[in-house]
């Protein structure tokens, strides 16, 4: 397709560049309208766009090519192999999955299954979409409008184009939705240090231990110990141990360090097996070994 008329072209260009490429330079937009004619995708249907966002390396804004669910839609229904889909299916921090989301609380992921006709049969490809992956927010890390309004669709539609792009590969190749992309654009809150970034320990009491090696609340006291009105030692209660902590730490880090695709193919695989999540109260060594076992399998080079 062509989205410029050899005529008045000058004319176009602005009003391309003030609807659906807005503050592109005349490259950028060259550069889209290529993307279009690539994907046969029409812009002015909303189904490919055009978005600038801050690039921290290049310190500018630069040109992204971004899709809509419906784009990828059309990419996958024109490949001729395209046989429906399985879900939307929700779930929460219990791990059950569920096909309508009734909860006060956002979801905590949501999947699909893209079905393709092949010569073998249908082959099936799911995509799961976790929420604090994709959910956009803003300034305060609060959920942008359409995340608080609409967040059990929008993760959905995360969850599709994961679904449809590992379907269908050869068309969909390196095409992300708004929707995925949206939380490109979170800002850390202004109260909330970097995650790189100690916070200050000023103003937390002093603990200094007992004769018998266990925490006493407040500034250093005398070897003696420090006694309340009562005349009791004031020592801070421990927390109970998680013997699995290590495990469930190691098991959220390495997942958290895959690239968006890898994290969703390895829950996938994660959930047809039934394996609890790190978060999630039932979770074992077993499944500790397990997860990662599916993380060197999907994560080798």
């Amino acid at each position: 397709m062509s989205l410029v008329n050899p005529s008045n072209i000058r004319e176009q260009v602005d009003l391309i560049k003030r609807t659906v490429a807005k503050g592109c330079t005349d490259l950028e937009l060259e550069l889209f309208v290529m993307q279009c004619e690539r994907t046969g995708l029409d812009p002015f249907a909303k189904q490919i766009y055009a978005v600038k966002r801050w690039d921290s390396q290049a310190r500018a804004e630069v040109m992204q090519t971004q899709v809509s669910i419906d784009g990828l839609r059309k990419l996958a229904a024109e490949t001729g192999e395209a046989a429906g889909q399985d879900g939307p299916y929700w779930c929460g921090s219990n791990g059950q999955w569920q096909d309508v989301w009734l909860g006060v609380d956002p979801p905590r992921a949501a999947k699909v299954t893209v079905n393709r006709s092949t010569a073998r049969g249908i082959a099936q490809y799911t995509g799961v979409a976790l929420w604090d992956s994709y959910c956009q927010r803003n300034k305060y890390g609060k959920p942008t409008h359409m995340w608080e309004q609409m967040g059990p669709e929008m993760l959905a539609k995360c969850a599709e184009a994961l679904a449809l792009r590992k379907a269908f590969p050869q068309s969909l190749s390196g095409l992300y939705t708004n929707d995925e992309m949206g939380q490109a654009s979170n800002e850390t809150r202004p109260d909330q240090p970097k995650s790189n970034e100690r916070p200050s320990r000023a103003h937390l009491p002093a603990v200094t231990p007992s004769d018998d090696g266990s925490p006493i609340l407040g500034p250093p006291r005398p070897s003696g110990g420090a006694t309340g009105a009562s005349g009791e030692t004031l020592r801070l209660e421990k927390p109970p141990e998680d013997a699995l902590g290590p495990m469930r730490s190691r098991v959220s880090l390495s997942l958290g360090r895959l690239s968006v695709e890898n994290r969703s193919a390895v829950l996938a695989k994660g959930d047809a097996e039934n394996l609890q999540l790190p978060e999630e109260q039932a979770f074992t060594a077993e499944h500790a070994n397990r997860w990662l076992e599916l993380i060197r399998e999907v994560d080798a080079p």
